[in-house]
This record gives C-alpha cells, structure tokens and sequence, in this order.
C-alpha cells in the first residue's frame, strides 16, 4: 500500500473510534459504547500505526510532522472529553 492509502485507512479508523465512544446512542453504532480504557487502548494504536506509516516513508516535512502529532493530541482530547477526563 502506498502513504496515501494508510493514511486513509488511518482517517477511517479515527472516524470508527468517534463512533463507537461517542455518548448516547449513534444510528451507525451497533453495540454498546467502548470502556474509557478500550478507548484508551485504541487511540494509542491508531498513533503507533500513524507513526510506522510515516517511519516508513522518509521524505515526512516538519508540516506533516507538527500535522500528526495535531492529529493525535486531538484524537486523545476527545477520548477524554467523551469519557469525562478533561
């Protein structure tokens, strides 16, 4: 697979992880919320798995750097904004 085709398997798999721990009852969610520690647990393999994809290509500019490090700090904020943390 090449950058662009991680990545966007990376974007949906974010998209996944907002559903499954937002609050109430979401149409797409067929099953109950995740724990806060699942959560957890899940937005830092999604950060390991963005960092390999860009381990794995060398040519990472500082904007795409400073784009992913954004990506994951928002990733966490909502885990802890959903399960009450922050």
């Amino acid at each position: 697979m090449n950058r662009t085709e991680l990545e966007d398997v990376a974007w949906l798999a974010d998209y996944g992880l907002r559903v499954w721990i937002a609050p109430g009852d979401p149409p797409f969610r067929s099953g109950e919320r995740l724990t806060y520690e699942k959560a957890q647990a899940l937005a830092d393999v999604l950060g390991t798995f963005e960092r390999k994809i860009a381990l794995g290509f060398t040519s990472e500019t500082e904007d795409e750097k400073e784009r992913r490090f954004t990506i994951s700090l928002n990733r966490m904020q909502r885990v802890w904004l959903a399960y009450g943390k922050l």
